[in-house]
């Protein structure tokens, strides 16, 4: 039996996980165009097109996932280029340019709705936990202990309106997509 206080371990990026990741994108990939392809852009798109696509960030917030796209962008189509140009952890305005993904415009199209939505839920949790770090720090130690653990009338020394004051609330909403 573990211990309830356990320390939490980082797992490090590594050809582990992107092979892992890379796994889960072929899925990804199945579920989006259904085993088989983009058939608007195959009817509309040449198939020597070339775009450059600019991943930008709708809200303000932290970026994060850019190593995980790259393999997402290799699984859709090892041509693409994935070129990241800020750092995963950086906190940006809404409309910083994110990063760009260059190649055949038809593996471009269908790369980007699963890679938006890779970077924006990871970026969502990345912004959504560096909220709370800034809340828990701006209050005194101890006084944001309201949780599951800690049933309503128990914890005196939090109400909901302090979490909502420090902005905990609007986790929903802070995912750039």
């Amino acid at each position: 039996m573990s211990s309830p206080n356990r320390e939490f371990r980082q797992s490090e990026w590594n050809d582990h996980l992107a092979g892992h990741l890379a796994a889960r994108a072929v899925e990804w990939f199945a579920e989006d165009l259904g085993h088989e392809c983009d058939w608007t852009s195959v009817g509309l798109i040449d198939r020597s097109a070339q775009s450059e696509l600019d991943v930008v960030a709708r809200n303000p917030g932290v970026i994060a996932g850019l190593a995980a796209a790259e393999v997402v962008a290799g699984v859709a189509n090892s041509g693409l280029t994935w070129k990241p140009l800020v750092a995963d952890g950086a906190a940006v305005e809404a409309g910083t340019r994110v990063a760009v993904l260059t190649g055949a415009t038809r593996s471009v199209l269908a790369a980007e709705r699963v890679l938006l939505n890779l970077i924006g839920r990871m970026s969502g949790v990345a912004t959504a936990t560096r909220r709370l770090v800034a809340a828990w720090q701006a209050h005194p130690a101890g006084s944001m202990t309201r949780g599951r653990r800690c049933p309503a009338g128990v914890c005196s020394t939090n109400t909901p309106s302090d979490w909502e004051e420090a902005g905990i609330t609007a986790w929903a909403s802070t995912t750039p997509s």
